[in-house]
This record gives structure tokens, C-alpha cells and sequence, in this order.
């Protein structure tokens, strides 16, 4: 029998998009997004969400002191009720007042909750508001499960004092999607020597560690180009010392939805330096358009990425070693081709959102309605 599942999207809309139509294929889904940012996301892939089958919601935002969001989580609310809702999904960084609303409305009715908690730590350099934190915190208080991306991060959550009973480790799925933005950039020839780093650029990324391993990497590999896609803080620190270097491309900016095919489809393999982490999106997206990875060991990465399948690992803040990784890769091009192909059949199986994902998740949705 069909279950009725409403997936609140106030963030991580395109990750959250491939779920909802991953389940949609059997299930009937509805998903909320906010008004301002859901409009923009609606809008850059109107072709692909044509072909989904699940319901669209836009849920007005009003910032903050206002009162009008107390109505709007009792109309979020009232969608769920008419959406006859087996369960709710909240993805973590939806924590605002319209979605701690709804969630208690849900609580009182008993409409078990699910939320994805992308980050069990705060990353090194990020900031988040003590109010969002707060709101966040209460949320997770209303959830019946919580779905996180590894094992590592299980036992980080469980640390914090979450019942591990609640916890279910549900992959990062493919970035597929990007294949199918409005407008998208044409596909461009790997580009010889080409190492991509992309996405937010604050200090967990590593970007330093980069920089340092650059010309090491560039002693071995003459034809050496980093490009760096992304903009934030680190970034900022950092552009004197790289502004006037041969070595880098710098876009400075956000990289818009159409370009992202672009960048990837150039890059000779994808670098993910970091300092710290949880999960990536960059790696999903590597894996996505069949790049090789080289990455460091934090975090979940290391259950995310086979060593020497579908990249390397390295310890983190190691130039020397990152710069060896790199070097190995691009300078054997059968070895950059099995580990990219590797990872796009990774993309294509067992972290697919229409098979391997929607079905993990949606054992986590009976979990919930059997313990209600």
C-alpha cells in the first residue's frame, strides 16, 4: 500500500528534490518549499521536476521578529492533514519557526517525524545563529528518527545524548540532477592537469593545505590548473597569495545551478582537502559526473570513498601527501579512468536515490510509524 509521505525542504533543496522523486515512483509525496529560495530552485529545474511525481507547496517566509510565521507552520500543518500524512521528513537547516510550529501540531496528532541531520558538528569556520541553533535543538526534541549520512556521524549523534535506537545511517545519494538544470553548460573535455575545488570556501575546506601542496604538484605535473569554484571567508584570507599565481583559476563567486555541469565535466579529478568534516556534497557530485577523488580522512568521508576505487585518502593538513595523491592520479590516465568510472557506477547503484536510497529511507519511515 502507497504510504503518504510530506518532506519539509527549506534546505538542501536538491538533495531533497531526488529523494521526494526517488519515493514518488511508489509512494505518494508532497514537499514544501519556502517561497524565495524554492521559487529559485523550482525555476532552474523546471524540466526535471516536470517528470517527478510528487506534490509542490510554497510556504511564505517572514523574517524574524514577526508573528506571521506562527500562522504559517498552522497552514503547513493543515497541507499535512490534507495530504492524509503517514510521515513527516525535515531536513536539518529547516529550523525556523513556520517548521517548529508544524512539528508540534504533528507531536499533538501523533504524525511521526523524520529528520536528516547533514552535519552532526559545526564545521571549523561556519557560523551558525544561536536562534537557528535553538530552534534546531527543539526540533530534533519532536523526532522520532533521525537519518545520518555514515557510521562515524551515528556515534558522534549518539555522543550527544541521542537515544542510538533513533539513529539510522542512510548514504548521501548522487547529484544527478545537475545533469538536468535549465540551461545547463555544455559538456566540456577533462582538461589535462585540471584539479577542482568547489563549493563554500571556509576554513574546513582546506583550501590552505591546497595552496601549499600546489607547487609540489606542480614540480611533477608542468601542466598543473587548480580551479577553485566557490566563494566565502577562506577564500577571501587567502586570494593575495594565489591572486597573481599561474597555477590557479579562481571564480570567486556563487557558482550558479547551469554551471556546475561545466566545472566538473573540466576537472581531472575533484580535491576535497578538508580540515574537518561530516559528508560532502562535492564528493556526491564527483561521483556524479565520474571524477576521480582525492580526499582527506575526516569525517565520513572514508565510508563514502573505497580507497584506491574510486580515489585516494589522505591525512588531513598534509600537503606532501595530498600533492603525492594528485600527482599519481593525473599522471596515469588509466588510473584517473578506472577510479572515475568507479565512481559514476557508485552514483548509478548504490547510492541511487530511485533504488538503494528511497528504499533505506523509507525503512526509516515504517521504523517511525511502528513506534509511534
Amino acid at each position: 500500500m502507497p504510504m503518504n509521505i510530506f518532506i519539509i525542504a527549506f534546505s538542501f533543496e536538491e538533495y531533497t528534490t531526488q529523494l521526494a522523486a526517488g519515493l514518488g515512483e511508489k509512494d505518494n509525496v508532497a514537499i514544501a518549499f519556502l517561497n524565495t529560495r524554492g521559487q529559485q530552485f523550482l525555476s532552474k529545474f523546471s524540466r526535471y521536476i516536470t517528470t517527478c511525481n510528487f506534490k509542490k507547496i510554497i510556504v511564505p517566509r517572514f523574517a524574524f521578529p514577526s508573528l506571521k510565521p506562527l500562522g504559517v507552520g498552522r497552514r503547513l500543518f493543515r497541507e499535512i492533514k490534507k495530504h492524509k500524512t503517514d510521515v513527516i521528513h525535515i531536513q536539518a537547516g529547516s529550523n525556523y519557526v513556520e517548521s517548529l510550529v508544524c512539528l508540534m501540531l504533528a507531536k499533538l496528532h501523533g504524525i511521526p517525524i523524520v529528520s536528516t541531520i547533514h552535519d552532526t558538528n559545526i564545521h571549523s569556520g561556519d557560523v551558525i545563529p544561536l536562534r537557528r541553533r535553538i530552534l534546531g535543538g527543539m526540533m530534533q526534541n519532536l523526532t522520532n528518527h533521525f537519518i545520518v549520512h555514515g557510521q562515524l556521524l551515528a556515534r558522534e549523534f549518539a555522543d550527544r545524548g541521542i537515544n542510538s535506537q533513533k539513529i539510522n545511517i542512510v548514504p548521501h545519494g548522487n547529484y544527478d540532477i545537475y545533469y538536468h538544470a535549465d540551461g545547463v553548460g555544455k559538456v566540456e573535455k577533462k582538461e589535462k592537469g585540471t584539479v577542482l575545488l568547489f563549493g563554500r570556501m571556509i576554513k574546513y575546506k582546506g583550501i590552505e593545505v591546497l595552496i601549499r601542496a600546489a607547487p609540489l604538484i606542480a614540480a611533477k605535473l608542468p601542466s598543473l590548473k587548480i580551479i577553485i569554484a566557490g566563494c566565502g571567508p577562506e577564500l577571501d584570507r587567502l586570494l593575495p597569495s594565489i591572486s597573481n599565481d599561474p597555477f590557479f583559476e579562481i571564480n570567486n563567486r556563487f557558482i550558479e545551478i547551469n554551471e556546475v555541469l561545466t566545472f566538473f565535466t573540466r576537472a581531472g579529478l575533484v580535491v576535497l582537502p578538508y580540515l574537518d568534516a561530516t559528508q560532502s556534497g562535492p564528493l556526491s557530485l564527483a561521483f556524479s559526473f565520474g571524477c576521480p577523488v582525492v580526499a582527506s580522512r575526516v569525517g565520513a568521508l572514508p565510508e563514502a570513498i573505497t580507497d584506491d576505487v574510486e580515489g585516494l585518502l589522505v591525512p588531513p593538513n598534509d600537503p606532501e601527501a595530498l600533492a603525492e595523491a594528485i600527482v599519481s592520479i593525473l599522471n596515469n590516465e588509466d588510473v584517473a579512468e578506472r577510479m572515475g568510472q568507479a565512481g559514476r557506477k557508485k552514483a548509478s547503484t548504490e547510492i541511487n536515490w530511485n533504488t538503494e536510497i528511497a528504499a533505506q529511507t523509507k525503512a526509516v519511515y515504517q521504523k517511525a510509524i511502528a513506534g509511534r
